[in-house]
């Protein structure tokens, strides 16, 4: 009989690790798009480790196959899209903050995670992303000023322009230590 295997993919840019000696389980996940496969058994057996249970219902670790998320119970049965744990992709970030209504966007940011909504913000920031009613609400729901973060990164971008051409010059005679 074969083993039934799950496809966990992390969500978030840090690196995250599954450590459960219990079940003798250690990965590790480097960054966003990392994927590993674990045996269905041991997944389901891990939902109740709540370090891990926490890592899947927040979306830092995801499960992409809808019927895996049904049979381990962490969607409806007649769940046809993800309602419990979702997981937006770049496309969906840049739909939700570009072109729909504030309305429509607070509605979907309020059903997803806190990581969902801090991956949001860093696309809004990487992106260079302004809605005055959406940022504010992020804000609010983040703890982090969206405004204030492009703005940095906007004067952290002139300050390496300015030093650019510059060459630390070192007066004669002084050596520093390496």
């Amino acid at each position: 009989m074969e083993t039934r295997m799950v496809k966990i993919r992390s969500t978030v840019a840090k690196t995250t690790e599954i450590y459960a000696p219990a079940y003798g389980i250690k990965r590790e996940f480097p960054g966003k798009g990392a994927v590993q496969m674990l045996p269905f058994e041991t997944v389901e057996q891990l939902l109740w480790d709540n370090g891990f249970q926490y890592m899947i219902k927040t979306g830092q670790l995801y499960i992409d196959d809808m019927q895996t998320k049904i049979d381990l119970g962490l969607e409806s049965p007649d769940a046809k899209v993800p309602t419990n744990i979702k997981v937006l992709t770049p496309e969906q970030i840049l739909t939700l903050l570009k072109v729909r209504s504030f309305d429509d966007f607070k509605k979907e940011m309020d059903t997803v995670s806190l990581e969902q909504v801090n991956e949001v913000v860093k696309y809004a920031v990487e992106h260079n992303l302004i809605d005055n009613e959406k940022v504010n609400y992020l804000k609010e729901r983040s703890g982090k000023d969206v405004i204030a973060m492009i703005a940095r990164k906007r004067l952290e971008a002139d300050a390496e322009k300015a030093n650019a051409g510059k060459e630390e010059k070192k007066p004669e005679g002084v050596f520093s230590p390496r």
